[in-house]
């Protein structure tokens, strides 16, 4: 029913996360346990870490920065829920690099490219209970997502030669999301085959049904390219804009009225959603231990677990102040001099009001102001959909595992590549997790994960950060960074 809706798009690949997991290469779908395991494997609800049947958590939160982001980018989680603030300061380059090496070497030859896909994922609240043969978990998560690509000539006016013309691309894309999710999960315990393999083997089978609740919402396109002949006196402008817009970023986008002070208001609901997550994991206890037989478990300390699951089937639904602007494409020749750089002279830092610093300048004022504003019908996003499937091993205080992440649905525009995670958890003092991992993709470079914490019998903390090689020097910059607030077990 879903998938044949009408006007459905795909939505930004969905960033999972918690900061146990996170630190171990991504392999949640056999390790995440808890609250984290209602969106890697509701069925891991059932696996608890210590005899406690109470999981509490508040607080997690999780941040993800794509592709050449800021270390400043750690202070960014208020620029999801303030989108729209011209206050906010512009910021020098980090890298000991010029302009032209950022250019040639970040961004090659092509003359528009994806600069970045930023998520923020925070746990709000989690509940788990975990029976003798039911799991059962409440959760509330406020997440966003915010992908954006811009032209080259965002950050320089030197022309790229394109069919015997020098182009020079100022154009901008942008899509941004920002929800509430309520989630219900469950997950039973059944024998396999009575008989056929050993009594120390089990499996369990969740299913993780969400409320979304949207808040805002902006898909907005800007074409702004200049041509001209090699030492021509005039160029021709080329500029189109249109914007799809609802909850508190509709106004502002669809006038361009700036408004100074607009943060997200987050009882104001702009639609409605739904989805669900659903898992299955095989365990199977070697080496002596018989708690998959005790009744009273303990949690299993050599086992082997094989574990499948199928993540974000769903769609978002917006009904609510919804706005849309469209201009036709228009071609103005003007003199070659107005072709100038733009006035920012800092890297763009993924909050819209760099949009309006650069639209409100030259050629590109006009297309925002005489855009015809029209209200939207009824739209709706599709979830990215992901099935995972991993194993891992524990013996004692030892975890290693594997995962592949294949994406079901994703961007239109930059499809996301199926993923490769390893990793593991070592605890030689038993209060002291040490864990590490690494994520493999096609056309990225290798991601490294670490973490570690303080997990006590009641009280646990936890911190996660991934790196990648970025930038001309090849340094190592965090992209994603994870930390777990009030952890409790009862």
């Amino acid at each position: 029913m879903i998938l044949i809706m009408a006007d459905i798009h795909p939505v930004v690949a969905q960033f999972h996360h918690d900061s146990r997991t996170l630190g171990m290469g991504g392999i949640g779908v056999t390790t995440a346990t808890g609250t984290a395991a209602v969106r890697h494997n509701p069925a891991n609800l059932m696996l608890f870490e210590r005899p406690q049947r109470w999981n509490l958590v508040i607080g997690q939160i999780g941040y993800a920065f794509s592709d050449g982001k800021r270390l400043e980018n750690f202070e960014d989680f208020p620029r999801f829920l303030r989108p729209i603030d011209l206050n906010m300061p512009r910021s020098n380059y980090p890298y000991n690099s010029s302009r032209q090496d950022l250019l040639a070497n970040r961004f090659g030859a092509a003359e528009r490219t994806h600069l970045s896909v930023q998520h923020i994922d925070a746990m709000l609240f989690g509940l788990t209970y975990t029976g003798q043969n039911i799991g059962v978990a409440f959760t509330h998560f406020l997440r966003g997502d915010n992908s954006f690509r811009i032209g080259r000539g965002w950050y320089s006016d030197s022309p790229v030669r394109v069919d015997n013309l020098l182009i020079t691309d100022r154009s901008f894309d942008q899509r941004y999301n920002l929800r509430h999710e309520f989630g219900l999960a469950m997950a039973s315990e059944y024998d396999l085959i009575s008989g056929w393999l050993s009594d120390l083997s089990k499996i369990y089978i969740g299913i993780h049904a969400r409320i979304i609740l949207p808040l805002a919402y902006s898909n907005t396109s800007l074409t702004s390219i200049y041509a001209g002949s090699e030492g021509a006196d005039v160029h021709t402008h080329t500029g189109t804009f249109s914007t799809l817009t609802a909850g508190n970023l509709s106004e502002t986008y669809a006038s361009a009225g700036l408004n100074r002070n607009n943060p997200a208001n987050l009882f104001d609901i702009s639609g409605f959603g739904g989805g669900f997550d659903f898992g299955v994991t095989y365990i199977l206890g070697f080496g002596g231990d018989v708690s998959l037989t005790s009744r009273n478990r303990v949690p299993t300390r050599n086992s082997l677990r094989i574990a499948a699951s199928v993540t974000d089937i769903g769609f978002i639904s917006y009904s609510r102040n919804l706005r849309q602007a469209t201009n036709p494409s228009r071609n103005t020749i003007i003199n070659s001099a107005r072709v100038s750089p733009p006035d920012s002279q800092g890297e763009y830092s993924g909050n819209p009001a760099d949009l309006f610093r650069f639209v409100t300048s030259d050629m590109e004022s006009d297309l925002i102001h005489t855009a015809p504003i029209e209200s939207a019908s009824t739209f709706r996003i599709l979830l990215p959909a992901r099935v995972n499937a991993g194993a891992a091993i524990q013996l004692n205080r030892l975890i290693i595992g594997a995962e592949i992440q294949h994406p079901l649905q994703s961007l239109t525009d930059q499809l996301e590549n199926t993923s490769f995670h390893v990793g593991g958890e070592l605890r030689i003092i038993r209060t002291l997790p040490l864990r590490a991992g690494m994520q493999l993709e096609k056309s990225r470079p290798v991601r490294y994960h670490a973490g570690t914490g303080l997990d006590f019998r009641s009280l646990t903390f936890n911190v996660a950060a991934v790196v990648q090689a970025t930038g001309t020097n090849e340094a190592m910059l965090p992209v994603i960074t994870s930390v777990a607030g009030l952890h409790l077990r009862f």
